[in-house]
Formats: C-alpha cells, structure tokens, sequence
C-alpha cells in the first residue's frame, strides 16, 4: 500500500510543480538543479511573443534559489537533477494509475503534470517549515502565459475531485484566491485533502509570472488559510527581485 506521502503528491493536480520539489525531498547537494523537458507532451504552442524576453540558463535560474529564506530565516535547498528527473517520472506513473472522479478532472491533472516543452525547472524545498521554491522558465513568455491559464481553469473547473489510488481514497477541495505578487501575472490556489483517516492536509501555493519565468512558492501543512499567502508572496518577490539584480 503506498503511503500517505506519496498519496498526497501525486493528488495535487492545482499544484503539480509543488508536487516535484515537495516530494523529491531535500538535498545538501549544491549542484545546480534544472530540467529540460523537450519532447514532453504539452498545449498546442501559443504564438511567438512579439519581443523577445532575456534569456535564463539553468544554473542561473538554480543559483538563486539558496539565496531565499523560508518562514523560519532557513535558506531554501536546491532539489538535484536527478531527484527532480525521478520525481517527474514518479509523479507521471501515479498519476496513469490512479481514478479521478469526476473524470475530466483526471484528463486535467495529467495535463498539468506536464510541463511546457523546452522550458526549464529549478526547485529548492525547505524542510524547516515544508515548503518548496519552485521555478520555471521558457524562452516564449507566451508559453507560460498559457501554461499558467490552463493550470488556473483546471483549478476552476475541478474544485472538488476524488482520487482513489493504492486502495485508498482522498478528496480534494480547490480554492483560488485573490493574491498579489510584485509579477505582472499573479495566481494562488488552496487545496485541502481529506485522507482516508478523516485527517486533512492543506497546500497553499502562490505564483508570480513576469516575462518568461514563472516562480510558485508552496507551503503544506495540517491547517492552512489564505491568510498564510503573504509569507510566500515575500518568497515570490524576493526571487524575482534576486534573479534581476
């Protein structure tokens, strides 16, 4: 029987980039940490941006990451690789696997298990206080524009959903909420899961997009509110403000 654990990541569809730096878990490993992901299924590609945004390269994107401080002063740890190549696949494989009710709701999650082809991930976590930094880029910032607007209508259009995976079942509530960032593009979404033992677990996520790099800051734990948003808000700002100095 899989764990909790695993349960947990594999059912946030609202926050499926949460899903590979929360639950690949942490690293003292230093090397920089990113993920081409060309060849991966995604939308039909979005018109080419009529300027041209700068240009990050992997490690640039990474470098940036222990930089940022969590809720409790303690730098966030920047996901390898490797962990993140075996937790895109982890995820993937559950998320085949698993019965989504109702069942649109599934073709939604494992669209949003995919990330725009070509673009770049970097992840960091922090084990101090369960959160995760979580950075993508591609070279059309029209690429995450959509990428982001169809994370956000899933979100809408699945609010409720049940899964049931390894014989066990966990509903799902989402919440969207009104949250700003200092990005052109802002999104925040709240999931609360029910697991099989009654007990919840709650995943807020905050998201800023400005040109082409899109950066989520995420938190979990037993009871959160949208009230929680502004420390990760300070997360999302921060980053953008380190990676353009």
């Amino acid at each position: 029987m899989k764990s909790p654990r695993v349960l947990i990541c594999a059912t946030v569809a609202a926050a499926a980039l949460f899903a590979l730096a929360g639950c690949s878990g942490s690293s003292a490993d230093p090397a920089p940490s990113s993920l081409e992901t060309a060849g991966t299924p995604s939308p039909a590609s979005p018109t080419a941006s009529a300027t041209p945004a700068k240009a990050y390269t992997a490690e640039q994107l990474s470098a940036v990451i222990p930089t940022i401080v969590d809720s409790t002063g303690t730098p966030y740890t920047r996901v390898p690789t490797e962990l993140l190549d075996q937790g895109l696949a982890a995820l993937k494989t559950q998320m085949a696997s698993m019965q989504v009710a109702p069942a649109e709701c599934r073709d939604l999650a494992l669209q949003n298990s995919n990330l725009p082809e070509g673009s770049i991930l970097a992840t960091g976590n922090s084990a101090a206080d369960k959160s995760a930094l979580t950075v993508l880029s591609a070279q059309d910032p029209a690429v995450l524009t959509k990428y982001l607007a169809d994370v956000e209508s899933g979100s809408k259009t699945c609010s409720n959903f049940t899964v049931i995976a390894g014989g066990q079942e966990i509903k799902a509530a989402v919440t969207a909420l009104d949250v700003k960032t200092s990005a052109a593009k802002s999104t925040a979404s709240l999931v609360v899961q029910t697991l099989p033992t009654g007990n919840t677990v709650s995943i807020l996520a905050v998201t800023g997009v400005k040109d082409n790099v899109l950066v989520t800051a995420a938190a979990t734990g037993v009871v959160l509110q949208a009230s929680d948003s502004p420390g990760l808000v300070r997360v999302v700002d921060e980053y953008f403000a380190k990676l353009d100095s």
